[in-house]
């Protein structure tokens, strides 16, 4: 899946709500005509995301496609400064703010800011997810490669594992 270049315009869409962890929005961008759609993270997460993943994806589980960016400019889209700061504030306390603005600004009636230290993360476009699954239903628990998904957890030190963030 493609990530925005340099070039691309950013745009925030909205805050993800559900979850624990860092600061995350759905941004798009457009490319040849078409929307693309991302999932933006702030935080002390995405320096452990990346790596994290790929062992999780050598162990057969499906993983997003992450990027790594020092600086962005995020368009703010409908939202103005202060609302997004509210959206932020409201959701992870407005600590966030001076740790990852480090500038703002306005273009052509569109406000931006400039965001340091991102990841973008992207589904890959062909590959199809069925559903979470549940290690605690039926006979799974009792078979050695669920219960050593636990141990794996654990050894990798993921302490956001409700059964969402895992799908087949």
């Amino acid at each position: 899946r493609d990530f925005p270049s340099e070039e691309d315009k950013v745009t925030f869409k909205k805050i993800i709500h559900r979850g624990q962890g860092s600061p995350k929005f759905k941004v798009f961008f457009m490319r040849d005509g078409e929307k693309k759609e991302l999932k933006l993270k702030l935080g002390w997460e995405i320096h452990t995301d990346k790596s994290v993943s790929k062992l999780l994806e050598l162990t057969g589980l499906n993983q997003d496609k992450m990027i790594h960016r020092d600086s962005i400019k995020l368009y703010l889209g409908k939202y103005s400064y202060e609302e997004f700061i509210s959206l932020i504030g409201n959701k992870y306390g407005i600590e966030y703010v001076g740790r990852f603005i480090w500038g703002r600004g306005k273009t052509q009636n569109q406000e931006w800011v400039l965001l340091k230290d991102v990841l973008f993360e992207a589904r890959p476009e062909k590959e199809i997810r069925l559903s979470s699954f549940d290690i605690t239903s039926w006979d799974l628990q009792n078979r050695r490669e669920f219960r050593s998904l636990i141990l794996l957890w654990g050894w990798l030190g993921i302490n956001d594992t409700k059964i969402s963030n895992f799908k087949i």
